[in-house]
């Protein structure tokens, strides 16, 4: 496991080591400097990338870097952290206990919210929020901090 990495870096620094050595003092040693530096640091990185597992995907990180799953889970997290960032924006606003769905599509590779759906079935409202247009309220706060049009937020509930 990390102890094949740790032989491979020592074996690595060995040979660098032994070559500095022998190199005159010039301005070329420095250049062996960061090139074996540089291959230090792939070898690690490479090594330590195949030896980890992401749980909850069942792949490792070989397998994980290539193709549509990759772009795949980079924008099902993108969908997270913007799902997070708006349910902590209408916490601060006074309405907590919201279901928040983002819906999106590619677009040119570019992933583009269609639209978002906001479940109001549990929500708790706090504050000088009592005795507004909640449905109104809502899409205006989601609208403004997602930068689009309220006609591309819903309520359910």
């Amino acid at each position: 496991m990390f102890s094949n990495i740790l032989i491979t870096i020592s074996g690595v620094a060995i040979v660098g080591t032994v070559f500095e050595m022998l190199l005159p003092d010039s301005a070329n040693k420095k250049y062996l400097k960061g090139a074996m530096a540089l291959v230090l640091c792939y070898i690690f990185i490479s090594g330590v990338l195949s030896e980890v597992k992401f749980e909850g995907i069942g792949t490792n990180a070989g397998d994980y870097s290539q193709g549509i799953n990759f772009e795949r889970q980079v924008d099902d997290l993108r969908v997270n952290m913007q799902t997070i960032a708006i349910r902590d924006h209408l916490e601060s606003k006074g309405f907590s206990g919201i279901q928040i769905d983002i819906h999106t599509k590619k677009e040119d590779s570019r992933l583009i919210i269609e639209k978002i759906v906001l479940g109001t079935k549990n929500l708790v409202i706090t504050g000088q929020n009592a005795n507004i247009n909640i449905t109104d309220k809502l899409k205006e706060l989601v609208a403004e901090f997602c930068n689009m049009k309220t006609d591309r937020v819903e309520i359910n509930g």
